[in-house]
């Protein structure tokens, strides 16, 4: 890599070099044809812009060398209040800004002062620079963003100076502070870039400039701004286009090749501006040398005359004087034998003030930083300030040496033009040499060759970008073909020149017929047999053919019309095939297969089905609801583009979006139609089960990218004539072309590559991303377009199952009720009851974060613990939600909303404690390992080890009884082994972890290292109060309690899933027994169940819940506790 750095150092520098001593060499060394000063002029300043284009380019691959991606970096926040972290340190760069306001003030004190000395009037000589003064000031504000990208602001800088100047929230049509402060970021960059531009504008006309910048402004804020419903347009199009281009550099989405617009998007779709334009340079070079040789044969003699004499003698023959008035008409270049082309004089003091400005621009902003301080360009790549000065100071000094030269060398003639009377000229002022229009083609030429060669170069390559590369070369061709039509001899054309607009397109016709059977081995004189000969025969008369349009050609052109009318027939004819092909292309993109990736023109397609499938769910919820008020679930893969075919659904409130994540069963209850990407197909089937059909569907599907890695070698391949394959692939590459027509092309690579699968058809397109809609049996067997025949489906959420546990429901009493008089109950949650008969209870409740400690029979015994942070030592809780006794007597709480589990000694002396925020929910990692969101249940085992429900992050994290990291057990989701808030946690003797997972709406099993054993379904939990489920096992009757909270009520299973039934009512339900809210679940001993009630404050003791059937206690009791096997104590990374 360092010789490769060296080396590409190395051939810069040689580029910049050698651009430095073209430029030298056009004004310094005696050239007998001025003609060639403009072309090393162009061609110097061509090398030093590609050099820098080449430079931006490679520096935008860094990344990928280096193996990383260029990743937008999320916004971050404080776990507690979900809102951004305004403490975390940025790499803002005031300045940038700063920089902005000096560059405008350098720039507007410049023209104010060329304006008063004069100097704009030198500048009336030439038309082009009208034309860079108007397109330069309109667009100088979009120049914007590179401000803004160099001042590096994130999300925290916006939203911190978004609270700052807050006032502007009811002034702006922004949406919080995070806005304003980008806003005013944007602003600051921009009213010095906007400064520059009016006084500029005023400088040169004002009122032209005015009427410009009015006319241009309107069709910017029409369009921008959708016809004027969305304001923050004007921003997003102004200023925040370039930067997010600006960004894309390092993305390079799509990962285009270089050749991609020369290969791909210009041969297949632009044929008549590509070509056209071509032929437009060519004929303007060729115009261009032809007059400027004239007025070199016209005006020589009179100069080398001029010369001898001094300038004393009088004009040989009359003169016409000039009219100065009229400066777009006519310039009078100095009698000198070294300056006789003023545009290149002006190319070169553009230049010059360019390389002067970005170099100062450069220098000025490394004065903001520290000596060889590592600069961050455009968020691509990291080079040393040092390396940058170098570069400034290089640019400077190379501008600062050629504006010398064109100082020298013009200005003078320049002063003297305007300072005196116009005096007769001895030169001739209608010769070819005088300027009789507006040179704009030179300047349209340079546009749509530098266009060209930055789009190329740039690592954003996206097909709707060739716009800008073809607008140009439209121009030009247009003015090609507009010129030889104006110079028709109509009489003629009308009397015999029409003839060739049939002869030549079908000579036209013929050369192809020649040339493709070569190409396609379908060549002539193979053999004799009868598909050979036809072969020969068919291209022996296309050699007929065009052998008799030539003679034609020849007779007629020799006979009545001349040469040149020929010439000027064939450019016709020319101009009307390209524009019946490309108006055939555009038309296939267009109006035929513009819903298929079989065509180039657009990078990403949305596949017909997205259409399809919206009109069939609209349709399906007009016969079911009367309207759009059927619900959908999508995720966000279908989000894009489905959120916009969704877009009438959304707005009758009937979408649920779930992002990447499994749904619950709460979000699906009553949703008839679930649409998922293939990446999350997994994550919802397991919820779906039997109850939905699956039809899939092609969701988005790119061009095909056979095209990528092209090396000399397949091209040498591709044009192998004696290899048939090869011939094969040529024909297949015209069949792409012209009807994108995949088939011999894909046989031709499986000729060369028997293992080559890609198939080509649209039900089979190898770059593609498929989705799956789930449509419910009992809906879709009626009205989906595509039915899936008879079937008589139980839906699962109209047509409930019959509920054992709530059929064997038994209306059990509390036999005792424990509250405290001087120390109540507040908000009492987890519980946990001890061998020796003590009954902790956690109070959440605010302001009364505390541990109770009863016996078996309600009477209090102590307490302890205080409101508090996470920062202070001691029993300091903020919202306990449960508590677990270890067999050494450690007391273990949860404190859910400080991120922290405590150990204190059975004296309630402190021990430790760990945890902190991690709020990342499906996409948390192992690492930081005393990470939690939100934990809520803790339970442990009978060695000593610590189990905790990182509710928030989908998984149970199991420590040491010390607080080191051991393992997590599940992650994030809906499939066998995968959580979805999980809460309550149990262990049985035998070794199994019982986890309430709640949204996934069962009870998951593992073993204590985690493995998988089963899962328990739930018919509970419907409500979504905000209120977790907790477990509790009772070993001698082998029962699982399931509280149910906000039912009211308890479930009782056996541990390997039965129901058993089920008892406690609601309050305003019929019964005895009225509860509230439910918590925590524990048994002790005796196997009486102890339950919370977060309604009524009080903790309630129930006998053990009858068993249906007689069991005998003693046979089914172990004789003793079975000895746990103990998985490997390492910790998971």
């Amino acid at each position: 890599q360092t010789v490769s750095t060296n080396a590409a150092s190395l051939a810069l520098g040689l580029v910049v070099s050698g651009s430095l001593l073209l430029i030298y060499a056009a004004f310094r060394i005696e050239i007998t044809r001025s003609f060639l000063r403009p072309f090393l002029m162009l061609s110097a300043l061509t090398l030093f812009l590609c050099a820098g284009m080449i430079v931006f380019e490679e520096i935008s691959h860094e990344p990928s060398r280096n193996g990383t991606e260029v990743q937008a970096q999320p916004i971050p926040t404080n776990p507690e209040t979900g809102e951004v972290d305004l403490s975390v340190p940025t790499s803002f760069r005031e300045g940038a800004l700063v920089l902005a306001w000096v560059v405008a003030a350098v720039s507007i004190a410049g023209i104010v002062y060329s304006k008063m000395r004069g100097w704009w009037r030198y500048l009336r000589f030439f038309p082009e620079f009208d034309v860079l003064m108007v397109m330069g000031s309109l667009i100088l504000p979009w120049l914007t963003a590179v401000f803004i990208v160099m001042s590096h602001s994130t999300a925290v800088d916006w939203m911190r100076i978004g609270q700052e100047m807050s006032w502007l929230n009811n002034i702006l049509p922004t949406q919080g502070d995070m806005e304003v402060g980008q806003f005013v970021i944007g602003f600051l960059a921009w009213l010095p870039m906007m400064a520059v531009a009016v006084a500029a504008g005023i400088a040169w006309n004002w009122k032209r400039w005015l009427g410009a910048f009015i006319v241009f402004h309107i069709i910017f804020l029409f369009f921008f701004t959708t016809v004027f419903t969305n304001i923050e347009g004007i921003a997003s199009g102004m200023i925040y286009s370039l930067q997010y281009w600006f960004e894309q550099q390092g993305v390079r989405r799509g990962s285009q090749p270089q050749y991609y617009y020369a290969v791909v998007i210009m041969p297949i779709y632009e044929f008549l501006p590509l070509i056209g334009s071509f032929f437009a340079m060519l004929a303007g070079l060729v115009v261009f040398w032809r007059r400027q040789r004239e007025y070199e044969d016209e005006t020589q003699p009179l100069l080398a005359l001029d010369a001898v004499q001094g300038g004393d003698i009088e004009a040989s023959e009359p003169v016409e004087e000039v009219n100065f008035d009229v400066v777009h008409d006519e310039v009078i270049e100095p009698a000198s034998a070294t300056v006789t082309d003023l545009p290149p004089a002006t190319l070169m003091g553009f230049v010059s003030v360019f390389m002067i400005i970005i170099g100062l621009m450069i220098v000025l902003f490394n004065s903001l930083l520290r000596w060889n301080e590592s600069v961050s360009l455009l968020g691509v790549t990291s080079v040393s300030s040092t390396l940058l000065l170098l570069f400034g100071g290089v640019l400077l000094f190379g501008g600062g040496l050629q504006f010398s030269i064109w100082y020298n060398q013009y200005v003078p003639y320049y002063r003297h033009l305007m300072a005196h009377e116009p005096q007769p000229s001895r030169y001739p002022t209608e010769g070819k040499w005088k300027l009789d229009s507006v040179p704009f083609l030179l300047f349209v030429g340079w546009w749509a060759v530098l266009n060209f060669l930055g789009y190329t170069l740039a690592g954003e390559k996206m097909p709707w970008l060739g716009v800008h590369i073809t607008l140009p070369m439209i121009l030009l061709t247009g003015w090609y073909f507009g010129h030889v039509i104006e110079r028709i001899d109509w009489r003629r054309f009308i009397t015999n020149g029409w003839l060739y607009l049939l002869l030549i397109p079908v000579g036209f016709v013929a050369i192809f017929q020649l040339i493709m059977p070569l190409l396609a081995d379908q060549a002539p004189f193979q053999g004799t047999t009868q598909v050979q000969l036809e072969w020969t025969y068919s291209w022996l008369a296309s050699l007929i053919v065009l052998i008799g349009v030539l003679a034609g050609i020849y007779y007629w052109a020799t006979r009545f019309t001349g040469w040149h009318h020929v010439r000027q027939m064939l450019a016709v004819a020319s101009f009307g095939l390209l524009a019946v092909l490309t108006f055939r292309a555009a038309w296939m993109a267009n109006y035929i297969n513009h819903d298929y990736a079989t065509e180039f023109l657009v990078y990403a397609h949305a596949g017909p089905a997205n259409k399809f499938v919206v009109e069939e769910l609209a349709d399906l919820s007009t016969r079911i609801t009367g309207g759009l008020d059927m619900r959908v679930m999508h995720d966000d893969r279908f989000s894009w583009p489905g959120s916009w075919y969704l877009r009438d659904f959304s707005n009758a409130g009937s979408v649920i979006y779930i992002g990447n994540n499994p749904p619950t069963l709460q979000q699906l209850n009553d949703v008839v139609a679930v649409i998922v990407g293939d990446a999350n197909r997994g994550k919802v089937e397991a919820l779906l089960g039997d109850n939905y059909q699956r039809f899939d569907y092609v969701r988005m599907w790119w061009p095909m990218q056979d095209y990528f890695g092209l090396t000399a070698q397949r091209v040498n391949d591709m044009f192998d004539f004696e290899n048939p394959g090869s011939a094969i692939g040529r024909r297949g590459l015209f069949d792409i072309w012209w009807s994108r027509d995949y088939s011999r092309y894909r046989e031709s690579r499986v000729i060369a590559d028997p293992s080559y699968v890609n198939q080509f058809t649209l039900t089979k397109w190898p770059v593609s991303d498929m989705m799956s809609v789930y449509i419910r049996k009992d809906v879709a067997a009626q009205v989906w377009q595509y039915g899936i025949g008879d079937v008589n489906t139980l839906n699962a959420f109209t047509e409930v199952e019959p509920n054992i546990c709530l059929e064997n429901f038994t209306p059990l009493q509390p036999e005792l009720v424990f509250n405290d008089a001087v120390q109540p109950f507040v908000r009492p949650l987890g519980l946990d009851i001890t061998a020796d008969g003590r009954v902790f209870i956690a109070n959440e409740g605010e302001g009364a974060a505390r541990i109770s400690v009863y016996d078996t029979n309600g009477t209090l015994l102590n307490s302890f613990g205080q409101q508090g942070s996470v920062d202070q030592v001691g029993a300091f809780f903020n919202r306990p939600h449960s508590v677990a006794v270890a067999p050494d007597g450690t007391i273990y709480v949860v404190d859910t909303w400080n991120f922290l589990i405590r150990a204190f000694t059975p004296e309630l002396e402190p021990i430790t404690s760990w945890g902190q925020p991690d709020m990342r929910g499906f996409d948390v990692t192992t690492n930081p390992t005393d990470g939690f969101w939100g934990p809520r249940d803790i339970a442990v085992d009978s060695v000593g080890r610590v189990y905790v429900a990182d509710t928030g992050n989908k998984r149970i994290r199991v420590y040491t009884a010390d607080g080191v990291f051991l393992r997590d057990i599940g992650s994030g989701g809906s499939g066998d082994g995968q959580l979805n808030e999980p809460v309550g946690l149990a262990i049985s003797p035998d070794g199994r972890l019982f986890v309430a997972d709640t949204w996934n709406q069962r009870v998951a099993v593992f073993t204590l290292d985690g493995a998988f054993v089963q899962n328990i379904p739930v018919t509970g939990w419907t409500e979504e109060l905000g209120n977790r489920p907790y477990i509790a096992i009772d070993p001698v009757r082998d029962l699982l309690y399931v509280t149910d909270p906000d039912a009211a009520r308890v479930l009782v299973y056996n541990t390997n899933g039965d129901c058993i039934g089920s008892f406690g009512q609601a309050i305003g339900e019929t019964g005895l027994v009225q509860l509230g809210v439910l918590g925590g679940i524990a048994i002790d001993g005796d196997g009486n169940v102890y339950v919370t009630d977060l309604t009524f404050n009080q903790v309630m003791r129930f006998e053990p819940f009858p068993v249906p059937m007689e069991i005998d206690v003693e046979m089914i009791q172990p004789e003793a506790t079975p000895e746990l096997i103990e998985p490997e104590e390492t910790a998971s990374e």
